[in-house]
């Protein structure tokens, strides 16, 4: 790579062409440059070769006028009477190294900000479930107020959606296959596409319903998210970006065209009205690192990931696109019959306390999700003991070993972690149940103390979610 000013970077590959004439690579517009100046060879990416074409003024390379010359590292190279490029060398192995690693830090710190965040929604959904059970059960509750807090908890859970992506990012969250109403996921993110596109984008969406494939949603919204953003990046001017889905049957011609296997496919198509690629551009639109976008603006992993989940879930992408003319990608995945819905659980007494009072040792840093925890727990009837950190819990488990039922133990914390904490009261009494808690999937827990507790409760949760947890550790 070299460059004529800061920031500003060209790949060399294959021949280049440095000169005044139109068919100079790079054309420097002043008469003291001739038309075809000096060539620089790429023969290997560390044997690069520069050659003086016969020029006015000469070339130099850090100082000395030359005819032929190897390029290394930190050369300056002058053309003419001026310095205008600085040629350095990056070792592709170790660029893509730097770029991965880059991104599992932004991938760590995406999980971080996760977890903090489902602490602060554990708070809001925990109160505000336990304020609409409490309203719901008063007739004099005005109407209005219900339908409030119906919208704030539907927020809060669209919000607990978000943080589920971003643990995906942190590779924290691996749940188990199931089926997924591709037709209804769509859509959704239709609606999500429409409210966070520039407004000069329309979106259509020719969705056929009840289409089912199995696999993991949120890995399917990354990917589709990640094509509308491209579709939009390309429409720099407005223009209409299309959502399809539809299914393919076993005659369909479009099955033989794509090479599809045998078996029903779910289509979805991402169509825009963009600038288009050219076909060069196309055999490299899924490889790592490759970008169209202007340095800094792109990671150029965005198609990998893409193409990465659609082939995890055993499935085919297929892109299409002119110059000019727009973009289509297709994603194909195997479709599945719709599950069987389960009937819906009988409707229960708002007010009604699930299961024996207990009493419960929270153990918690952030104090006022510690403190919404202990509210909700009371509410239902249980005697709740507090601690800040995992020392604190151990010495009032100490006092009070007999006496506790439960332990509800957040897993990371300062001056000691939950599973140092574990051990600990495990090592006072071993019939005593734990309950985990964390902002990340259960997933990330070392086997061996996942295998120890008694359950699993990941933030946030509501009240309901609450005693679901409690009666599996009863």
């Amino acid at each position: 790579m070299f460059g004529p000013s800061p920031g500003t970077v060209y790949p060399i590959e294959g021949e280049m062409i440095i000169g005044r004439g139109e068919e100079a690579s790079i054309t420097i517009p002043d008469d003291r440059v001739s038309r075809r100046h000096t060539r620089i060879l790429a023969h290997s990416s560390d044997h690069i070769q520069i050659k003086d074409l016969g020029s006015k003024n000469g070339t130099w390379v850090n100082g000395k006028r030359i005819t032929t010359a190897e390029l290394q590292n930190g050369d300056t190279i002058q053309v003419g009477n001026e310095v205008v490029f600085h040629f350095v060398y990056r070792d592709p192995i170790e660029q893509r190294l730097l770029e991965r690693q880059k991104m599992e830090a932004i991938g760590r710190l995406a999980g971080g900000v996760a977890h903090e965040f489902n602490n602060l929604l554990t708070i809001v959904l925990g109160n505000m479930s336990q304020l609409q059970r409490e309203l719901q059960g008063s007739p004099t509750t005005p109407p209005m107020q219900l339908d409030m807090l119906r919208d704030a908890i539907g927020a809060a859970d669209r919000a607990t959606e978000m943080t589920q992506q971003l643990l995906g990012l942190a590779r924290r969250a691996r749940p188990n296959d199931a089926p997924v109403n591709v037709s209804a996921l769509v859509e959704d993110l239709g609606r999500l596409v429409a409210r966070t596109l520039v407004r000069d984008i329309e979106i259509k969406l020719d969705i056929e319903p009840g289409l089912h494939i199995r696999g993991q949603a949120p890995e399917l919204q990354q990917a589709l998210l990640n094509l509308c953003i491209n579709a939009r990046d390309a429409m720099t001017r407005g223009g209409l970006l299309t959502l399809r889905v539809r299914k393919l049957g076993l005659d369909d011609p479009r099955r033989l065209r794509d090479g599809l296997p045998r078996g029903n496919f779910v289509e979805i198509r991402v169509e825009d009205t963009g600038v288009g690629m050219e076909q060069e551009t196309l055999k490299h639109v899924f490889e790592p690192f490759f970008t169209t976008k202007s340095q800094g603006e792109g990671t150029g992993l965005g198609m990998s990931i893409v193409h990465g989940i659609v082939t995890g879930h055993g499935g085919h992408i297929d892109v299409q696109s002119q110059p000019g003319r727009g973009t289509t990608i297709a994603v194909f995945l195997p479709c599945v019959e719709a599950p069987v819905p389960k009937p819906p659980a009988p409707p229960t007494n708002p007010g009604i306390v699930r299961g024996p009072s207990r009493v419960i040792l929270v153990v918690e840093d952030e104090d006022a999700l510690r403190r919404s925890v202990a509210r909700m727990l009371q509410h239902l009837g249980h005697r709740v003991l507090t601690a800040a950190d995992g020392i604190e819990a151990v010495d009032l488990f100490r006092r009070h070993a007999s006496e506790v039922d439960i332990v509800i133990l957040d897993v990371s914390m300062p001056r000691q972690s939950g599973a140092e904490t574990f051990d600990a009261l495990r090592a006072i009494s071993s019939t005593v149940k734990v309950l985990l808690s964390s902002g990340y999937h259960g997933d990330h827990l070392e086997p061996a103390l996942r295998a120890s507790v008694d359950g699993f409760l990941p933030k946030p949760y509501s009240l309901q979610q609450l005693i679901d947890a409690l009666k599996t550790v009863a």
